[in-house]
């Protein structure tokens, strides 16, 4: 008599005489480690009437047997499978056991409509960011909401392709994604065909939890994870239905960055409006730009990194004992992002630039809680990881915000970043850019007045000011320039600082100094290679006076409004 059909639910260590119907839902292969073009092993997820689900695996000596007669998709009867324990290191399913395949394993194809093509167990995306665990296999829906440039990395050795999502789920809570190799080849193909009218639902079976600076997030496992990005899956249209109608932007990048559609690094860079920090400052209107400049300091007076909610990633800060997100308005669990502030310079100016995490982790390849827990006693002081960021040419995405426009701020947030050179070349071939020039010209004004500065010139005050009218190449001395560094810095930590007295008005020949703001980063070495500590040294040996002014230590200059002398 024919042995009864085994619901995969049913089977334990010892059962024998299985037989199995079931849906073969996924097939993939494993390859060896030595030699990737070779299979070392296949397996199988299977799926039966009841919704169980098992992993079966065979030998790569039955690899092209399988292979040639078992089709994703179809429905089998199964006998003679041995049950072992469901051990590795990323299980598939989660059943206790899985199915090995052998030399006599029969299949034999069969119509079984009662048998679903697919089943997922979504894993809520709340469930996701308060994981602690790494290992777990998941299935995961969700709309890409932001995206970053398809990318090469090396992976033990390796050259592999890598690109990072984000997804958004119906209730608008954000999972990062990471897409590896022939999955993110994929992606990005799927993205560049894809109509940007339409949202971009991705469902993804058998994928790893995976942390992402700090915030535990999806991956793709090298093996046996099925991307599906046909959106007329019922799975999909029941998810697109949830959030019709809503407010779902879709984003330029892994940054803070929304638009209306996903759009490449390289169009990003090239379409959208060339600004100059010349006309960052003088902007009237909220707007983007795209500011081609170098970081020629760190602001190490700011804190490097803050506390973020895991939901929003807005500040995350301390109330009655309670952590507490004022833009969730509730209590949240928190962890550390970048919030990098960097002067920057072009020919035409310079000012105070605010990288956040993803435009500072993708260059340092490490998290915040990384380098924390590789401080001495995890301090926070500065790390010197960080100091690679100074000297560095870069587009930067910037935005002038209300912030800017009402309150004059001389800060602003950077959206999108990129030092691929050749990502520079064309922008600089389309806008005409002469790379050399825009290098060189406000480094050498600079060295060449703060040379002066610390030589105890007579006309020190005056060549200082000068420094910042040069490299701003601004005429309009009555504005007042908040937060903005007048000098190219070098990184090294300088322990003294430079003061310009505010209390009275001085004048010093035609400017007046009539009220403190910050100048930072000022030192008279000419890319040392050192970091700068955001305040610079000058020689005070000699006692430097010009007009009622008088200078014979190092002091902070705090800030200055330059004015016509009446």
């Amino acid at each position: 008599m024919a042995p009864l059909i085994t619901p995969v639910a049913a089977i334990v260590a010892g059962k024998i005489n299985i037989k199995l119907r079931v849906r073969v839902v996924h097939v993939w292969t494993v390859s060896e480690f030595n030699n990737p073009n070779e299979d070392n092993s296949i397996h199988m997820l299977l799926l039966d009437d009841k919704l169980g689900k098992i992993q079966a695996s065979a030998k790569k000596h039955l690899v092209p047997r399988i292979r040639s007669n078992v089709e994703e998709g179809s429905t089998y009867d199964i006998e003679n499978v041995l049950v072992t324990k469901n051990d590795p290191k990323y299980q598939v399913t989660q059943h206790r056991f899985k199915l090995n395949l052998i030399d006599n394993t029969k299949f034999f194809k069969i119509d079984a409509a009662t048998i679903p093509l697919n089943h997922f167990d979504f894993m809520p995306f709340n469930e996701i960011l308060e994981a602690e665990r790494e290992e777990k296999v998941v299935d995961v829906i969700g709309q890409v909401v932001e995206r970053d440039e398809l990318k090469e990395r090396d992976v033990n050795g390796r050259r592999s392709k890598i690109m990072d999502l984000t997804l958004q789920d119906s209730e608008s809570r954000r999972v990062h994604c990471t897409l590896w190799a022939n999955y993110a080849e994929r992606m990005n193909s799927f993205l560049a065909a894809h109509d940007p009218s339409s949202p971009v639902i991705v469902l993804i079976q058998q994928c790893k939890l995976k942390k992402y600076q700090g915030i535990m997030g999806v991956s793709n496992a090298f093996f046996g994870t099925k991307l599906l990005l046909e959106g007329d899956l019922p799975e999909a249209i029941e998810f697109k239905s949830k959030i019709d109608g809503g407010d779902v932007q879709v984003s330029q990048s892994i940054s803070q960055n929304t638009t209306s559609t996903v759009v490449s690094l390289v169009d990003d860079m090239l379409q959208t409006k060339r600004m100059t920090i010349e006309d960052l400052i003088e902007a009237t209107e909220q707007c983007q730009g795209i500011v081609l400049a170098t970081i020629c300091g760190i602001e190490s007076e700011y804190s490097w990194y803050y506390q973020a909610c895991t939901k929003c990633a807005g500040r995350v800060r301390t109330v009655a004992g309670r952590l507490y997100c004022g833009k969730c308005n509730t209590g949240r669990n928190a962890v550390p992002r970048f919030k990098l502030h960097v002067q920057v310079m072009d020919n035409t100016g310079s000012t105070s630039f605010i990288l956040f995490d993803r435009n500072v982790s993708s260059y340092v390849n490490r998290t915040v809680q990384d380098m924390i827990d590789a401080q001495p006693n995890n301090s926070s002081d500065y790390p010197s990881d960080l100091d690679s960021f100074v000297g560095k040419r870069m587009l930067f995405k910037v935005e002038v915000s209300d912030g800017n426009l009402l309150h004059n701020w001389r800060n602003y947030a950077v959206k999108r970043t990129t030092a691929e050179e050749d990502v520079i070349n064309q922008f600089a071939i389309f806008h005409d850019i002469n790379l050399s020039d825009n290098e060189d010209v406000a480094y050498e004004t600079l060295d060449e007045n703060l040379d002066n500065v610390c030589a105890g010139s007579s006309n020190t005050v005056v060549n200082l000011m000068d420094a910042m009218d040069s490299v701003a190449n601004n005429n309009d001395k009555g504005k007042e320039v908040d937060n903005t560094p007048c000098s190219k810095v070098s990184r090294k930590n300088s322990a003294g600082t430079i003061l310009l007295d505010s209390t009275p008005s001085a004048n010093v020949g035609d400017v007046s100094v009539t009220k403190p703001v910050k100048l930072k980063s000022v030192v008279s070495e000419k890319r040392s290679g050192k970091r700068s500590a955001g305040t610079g040294l000058l020689d005070s040996t000699p006692s430097v006076d010009a007009g009622d002014f008088s200078a014979t230590k190092p002091v902070k200059l705090k800030s200055v409004k330059i004015e016509p002398k009446n």
